[in-house]
């Protein structure tokens, strides 16, 4: 063949392939790129929008090749929101304070703002420490959220229904309990991925039935989108506040939590239990492990059916700051045969949520702290003194 003709050829095949690369011209302009190739920004965005196009494609190949372990795991989360409160007077509990003409000067403003800041955290927990692909895919707020500190029903209905969690349709599970304050704990849950069955207040009464007030115990069954029945209990143990009465009230408030999963365990067996809550303990207080009848979960001791996720958690962190040390009183305490590979069901390792919104410098003990709304009686607009805690639940 000619010289001349390969040349024509080469030509026109490289005229027709810059004519496909180059975007959306006039046909004047079409003329001009035959014989100018096109401005070196023109190939960049280009070379762009493929490599995103090249990559969205790999994933979502991948997720089909991968295992079925791969599958969206189901993210728990727990959090203890501190004084989630509205602005309105309610004359059967001690929440003055929390009103406009209270000595915190709360707001409807600082109520919705304070919402809107815990609906944006919820769903930035549903990204962390999940790979590239899994964000790309997977990316969601959790199914299922455990509350502590939320004042009432208008308070959850805010939340989910006027905040960006609006659009993932959350939906609530809370009773009133008798606590001085009016706080009390609730669940939220994503009714695509978690169908409530049953959901019931367990009341807190000592050995003489006497109702102890403080909150309820809230427990709900339920089942997942992929077919597993789930337990939950969500709880707020009694402070430290009152010395030996506060732990009285704390080992009671603890022993009949562990009754309720024992009760729980043995009428549904195969279904795992997963109690989370503000324990106002750490794992390690004997206390705590003697009531719940914890396994050693750092020396995987699986002798008694719970265990607390937090004892195997990371050192040098926690949910909670006290004094200066960060301390894990946030829990999640589970069925253990979670933990030892013998069913189709399996949870992850606990984390703590520390975004950048939830956290701030402390001055005095140096390196960070939660973001709380007040500081005393300063309002400061944080969210809480706790940080969220999330753990993954896995159906293989």
């Amino acid at each position: 063949m000619p010289v001349a003709t390969k040349h024509n050829r080469l030509r026109t095949f490289l005229g027709a392939l810059r004519n496909q690369m180059a975007p959306t011209e006039c046909p004047r302009q079409k003329l001009r790129g035959l014989i100018r190739p096109p401005h070196p920004l023109q190939h960049s965005l280009k070379s762009t929008q493929l490599l995103r196009t090249v990559l969205l494609t790999t994933a979502l190949c991948t997720s089909a090749l991968l295992p079925a372990q791969h599958t969206a795991p189901l993210r728990i989360a727990f959090w203890n929101v501190e004084n989630l409160f509205d602005a309105i007077d309610d004359s059967t509990t001690a929440d003055d304070e929390f009103t406009p003409r209270g000595t915190r000067r709360w707001t409807t403003r600082r109520f919705e703002k304070k919402c809107n800041d815990v609906a944006k955290v919820l769903i930035a927990i549903g990204g962390d420490r999940l790979s590239a692909t899994d964000q790309l895919l997977h990316a969601a707020p959790p199914a299922i959220v455990g509350l502590a500190e939320v004042e009432n029903g208008v308070v959850l209905r805010r939340l989910c229904r006027a905040t960006p969690l609006r659009a993932y349709g959350y939906r609530y599970i809370h009773y009133d309990s008798p606590d001085p304050r009016g706080i009390d704990v609730a669940l939220l849950y994503r009714p695509a991925l978690f169908t409530p069955l049953h959901a019931r207040a367990i009341a807190v009464v000592d050995d003489s039935a006497r109702r102890i007030h403080t909150r309820d115990i809230l427990y709900t069954r339920g089942t997942t989108a992929a077919g597993d029945t789930l337990q939950l209990f969500v709880v707020h143990l009694p402070s430290k506040l009152g010395g030996a009465e506060g732990q009285r009230r704390r080992n009671i408030a603890a022993h009949l939590l562990y009754q309720s999963m024992m009760q729980a365990a043995d009428s549904f067996p195969r279904a795992p239990i997963v109690a989370m809550g503000d324990f106002n303990s750490t794992p390690d207080e004997a206390p705590l492990r003697k009531a719940l009848h914890l396994a050693d979960c750092s020396r995987r001791d699986y002798s008694t059916r719970f265990v607390s996720l937090m004892a195997c958690a990371e050192e040098h962190t926690g949910s909670y700051k006290y004094h200066g040390a960060w301390q894990y009183i946030d829990q999640f305490i589970v069925s253990s045969w979670l933990r030892q590979d013998i069913s189709p069901i399996g949870l992850g390792a606990a984390h703590v949520y520390r975004g950048e919104a939830c956290l701030t410098d402390d001055p005095r003990y140096m390196g960070q702290k939660p973001f709380r709304t007040y500081s005393g009686w300063h309002y400061q607009g944080g969210i809480s003194d706790h940080l969220p805690i999330y753990v993954d639940l896995y159906h293989y």
